[in-house]
């Protein structure tokens, strides 16, 4: 008898490791998505915010467009013909600018970045072409200023392709607990990639 009950013991002990095995506590289950929560919302941060350097770094760089203009109508050095014409090709770059939703659309974003290199570089062409030009700081302020965007357009952009490959990848590989981690569901679509010349996969942070 003594023998049977331990017999018994010892299949009720297996049985109750093999539950524990095959269904985990759920506490486990429970750090593991607070974990994958945690990574998933700050590469969407990261994202973000890459993003909106992006945008505010190149509205920045119109608005010194049409700043550098009015600085050149006002010193008189400048004909008024050509300045509206330059102002009117200023004002067209709002129409041709992509968001997050258009951004998809390579043709657009290539027609933009054409317009807005052409014309910053237009203007600022015209503006240096004074010789008493180095005599108002804030003309050479505002040029050095649109010619440094036009360079740093490129980093933003590979900083972003950066944070949006690393959140493809993240979706690609917990494609099945997305709707679980975000209830919103409209971070969790993959993102765009400006896919740039000199882009290539980087494990480095930015």
């Amino acid at each position: 008898m003594e023998m049977k009950r331990i017999g018994i013991s010892l299949i009720i002990s297996w049985l109750a490791a093999c539950s524990t095995t095959l269904n985990p506590p759920e506490d486990s289950y429970s750090m593991q998505e607070d974990s994958l929560r945690t990574v998933y919302y700050q590469l969407a941060d990261s994202l973000n915010q890459a993003w909106n350097v992006l945008r505010k770094d190149d509205a920045t760089k119109n608005a010194r467009l049409q700043r550098l203009l009015s600085e050149m109508e006002q010193t008189g050095n400048y004909a008024a013909d050509t300045l509206d014409s330059l102002e009117s090709r200023v004002e067209q770059l709002a129409q041709l600018e992509y968001d997050s939703v258009t951004v998809g659309n390579e043709h657009r974003v290539h027609r933009y970045d054409s317009a807005t290199v052409a014309i910053s570089e237009a203007v600022v062409q015209y503006a240096e072409t004074r010789a008493g030009y180095t005599r108002y700081p804030g003309l050479v302020y505002l040029t050095e200023k649109i010619l440094d965007a036009n360079r740093s357009m490129m980093l933003y952009r590979l900083s972003y392709d950066r944070y949006s490959r690393r959140f493809n990848q993240f979706l690609d590989e917990h494609h099945g607990l997305i709707a679980v981690l975000d209830s919103n569901g409209t971070s969790a679509q993959r993102r765009f990639l400006f896919r740039l010349v000199n882009d290539r996969p980087e494990d480095s942070t930015p």
